[in-house]
């Protein structure tokens, strides 16, 4: 589970609060510099007696405490997802934004309410002192506390907006959770209903913009403003909706696309030609286009040369003649699903295909299969990709 909209920074200052690792992409550093150059003129308008290098220095601390909000925000998704039992990887603070790392889910749905909450909660809580310090404090220092609790006000109560992949939203489907009793159901409604929200702030937003009535001539100017954000707001709102609606839609599609291709590669026909010998008797590779399949008896193939060495089959490394990739495919996952399967099956990398008697017929290497099914997806004959011998 991850919280927050910002991708996490892989590179930047790394740090430690509250004993938890924090990564701040070197990117914040020229975005608070270029919010200070368009702040510090605001300043020196509320205290013309302000230097300009005072006036930028005060613009880049209220730039800096907007980062530091950022950053409570996502700490508050932390503190509350380990007082839950989650455990936190890192905090992620990008130009936009910031994201959380967090193993696993929720187990109750108070749970993600609690982890959901507290993030705004901390934005809100900085909005509320910098209002504060804003009304005390005089001059530009005022004026810098009134930016910052504009700021983290609106990003705020934007947060709370009952709307995925915002925290408003999440919340959301934590109350549908309690509802429906299923995560699932729960999310999938939260889903449907954050598009009406998007549709419903976008018909408002679109509706200020065309409003010819828009007020006196002091206002004029804010209210397009307003209905440009909540248009904007509302489509962003409404495209994430639609894309996580139809999202599982097309990866049905996908694995359904990817199946067909699986089951319409022949295995006989990416396999190697076999020889049998005898269990107990000297194991020699005959040719470089040939394996060598032990047998013994009425057991059957028992191993394969590889390497030089004869490695032990297992019953799930016996495929029919007649199999597709596709039975390959639905062999090592359901083995990767039981646990039978050495290693989660990455030590499966061959197959031996077998006649109604049990003989060897054919060796497949996992390396041609995949290679075969991907010839087959680009429309050209698998058959012409080469086989690669183990």
């Amino acid at each position: 589970m991850s919280t927050g909209l910002a991708r996490p920074s892989a590179r930047g200052l790394r740090l430690r609060v509250g004993g938890l690792p924090v990564t701040v992409s070197w990117a914040c550093g020229p975005v608070a510099v270029l919010l200070a150059l368009a702040l510090a003129p605001r300043l020196r308008s509320v205290d013309p007696a302000l230097a300009a290098p005072a006036a930028f220095l005060l613009a880049l601390l209220a730039a800096l405490v907007l980062y530091a909000t950022a950053l409570a925000h996502e700490w508050g998704h932390a503190w509350a997802a380990r007082r839950c039992g989650l455990a936190v990887d890192r905090i992620g603070l990008g130009a936009a934004g910031g994201r959380t790392e967090v193993r696993g889910v929720a187990a109750r749905p108070t749970d993600e309410a609690l982890v959901v909450l507290a993030g705004p909660a901390a934005t809100l809580g900085v909005g509320v002192a910098a209002a504060v310090l804003a009304v005390l404090a005089p001059g530009a220092v005022g004026a810098a506390a009134e930016v910052v609790a504009v700021g983290a006000l609106l990003l705020g109560l934007v947060d709370l907006v009952p709307a995925l992949p915002l925290d408003g939203g999440r919340m959301l489907a934590a109350a549908l959770w309690v509802l429906t009793g299923d995560r699932d159901q729960g999310r999938r409604w939260a889903v449907r209903l954050g598009g009406v929200v998007g549709v419903v702030l976008g018909v408002a937003g679109l509706s200020l913009l065309l409003a010819r009535d828009a007020g006196d001539a002091g206002s004029t100017g804010r209210v397009p403003a307003i209905g440009a954000g909540l248009l904007v707001l509302g489509l962003l709102l409404a495209a994430v909706a639609v894309a996580q609606a139809t999202a599982p839609r097309w990866a049905q599609q996908r694995e359904r696309a990817q199946l067909a291709r699986w089951a319409a590669v022949d295995l006989r026909d990416v396999a190697r030609p076999v020889v049998a010998v005898q269990a107990g008797h000297p194991v020699r590779r005959p040719d470089t286009a040939v394996a060598a399949v032990v047998v013994d008896g009425a057991r059957g193939p028992v191993g394969l040369l590889v390497d030089g060495a004869v490695a032990p089959l297992e019953r799930g490394q016996l495929l029919p003649e007649t199999a597709t990739a596709h039975a390959l495919l639905t062999r090592l996952r359901r083995a990767v699903a039981d646990g039978t399967a050495p290693d989660q099956g990455r030590s499966w990398a061959h197959w031996v295909l077998v006649d109604d008697t049990g003989r060897p017929t054919g060796v497949v290497h996992r390396a041609d299969v995949v290679r075969a099914v991907k010839h087959r997806g680009t429309g050209t004959d698998y058959r012409s990709a080469g086989v690669q011998h183990p």
